[in-house]
């Protein structure tokens, strides 16, 4: 049985959210515990593409909010990786961008999809069972068994006593 809980991730991907505004996507990751620096920008990468946005930072302490903003019209459709680039290296925020055409985008959970299995095998409909018989077709069937039985048995000890 899975787990309904997000992944370990550098944000709170419970609060985070991506959406369309005007003509940009949107894409806000409360709780971050990554502190970017004004050299740090938000990379969306998906095959040989990517996009970049400086994010605008608010909070204080240590727990922050990141929102970056991407033009519509360069997001093509399919899975996008999300990474906060520093001078240290890419850091990955535990989340992807799902971006369907004029379907509203979706922030996925986890740097990469969980591997898909295949389910069970299960009858299908052109193949249905045998069809069982009903419980009392079932006991009528062995009461008759058995009546044929006590009357052979009598029929052979009356043969026997007729010898």
């Amino acid at each position: 049985m899975g787990s309904s809980l997000p992944p370990a991730a550098a944000a709170d991907l419970v609060n985070s959210y991506a959406r369309r505004v005007a003509d940009d996507v949107e894409l806000v990751l409360d709780g971050t515990t990554a502190r970017p620096g004004p050299d740090d920008t938000v990379v969306l990468r998906r095959g040989e593409h990517h996009l970049t946005a400086v994010p605008t930072v608010s909070g204080s302490g240590d727990v922050r909010r990141l929102v970056a903003r991407f033009p519509r019209a360069d997001l093509t459709d399919g899975t996008w990786k999300v990474r906060l680039r520093t001078p240290d290296g890419p850091l990955p925020l535990g989340c992807r961008l799902l971006v369907q055409g004029e379907r509203p985008v979706v922030l996925l959970w986890g740097d990469e999809a969980a591997p898909s299995r295949p389910s069970r095998a299960r009858p299908r409909p052109d193949q249905d069972p045998a069809p069982r018989q009903p419980a009392a077709s079932r006991l009528l069937r062995r009461l008759r068994r058995s009546r044929r039985l006590r009357r052979l048995a009598r029929l052979g000890s009356s043969a026997r006593r007729s010898s």
